[in-house]
């Protein structure tokens, strides 16, 4: 399909709108983590579960005594956003504040036995979602693109 430009007169070719953002890297990115998200999202769906919720509650899992700030350096999140996902996780039952290590004021985060048991069910939507992901790429494809990903976001030393 064409169309006259009216100022020129010129025709130009609109059979493809999207043509011209083909070389953009940044429109790339962000339907792929668009892709990315969504099935995640909808294997956590029946969770009512958040991916944000789920990094944290894993963090917390593989590090347990962690404190809030130490999450928040972990994920690069705002110690304040940091705040809030913690009281939603503890307002659900699935975290339990302690002590810190030299009994500071730093709260150190553990699972409680509900937050375990859903964190089950939440390692295996996430293998599952691990496997979709994982079918659009080889492994060598995998690595190289996170390797260049990386290059991305990583800040200069």
């Amino acid at each position: 399909m064409s169309e006259t430009n009216t100022m020129t007169g010129s025709m130009k070719d609109v059979s493809s709108p999207n043509e011209g953002m083909n070389d953009w890297l940044g429109r790339h990115l962000r339907r792929a983590s668009n892709a990315v998200l969504k099935n995640l999202n909808r294997e956590f769906e029946p969770y009512d579960f958040r991916v944000t919720l789920f990094s944290v509650m894993w963090l917390i899992h593989e590090h347990p005594g962690s404190s809030g700030a130490q999450l928040s350096e972990y994920l690069a999140v705002p110690r304040s956003n940091m705040v809030v996902l913690l009281r939603e996780l503890e307002a659900r039952g699935l975290i339990e504040r302690g002590d810190g290590p030299t009994k500071s004021r730093a709260q150190a985060f553990r699972l409680s036995k509900k937050g375990k048991k859903l964190m089950v069910e939440l390692e295996a939507a996430h293998d599952r979602h691990l496997e979709y992901v994982n079918s659009k790429l080889d492994p060598e494809e995998r690595r190289l693109l996170r390797k260049l990903l990386q290059r991305l976001w990583q800040e200069e030393d």
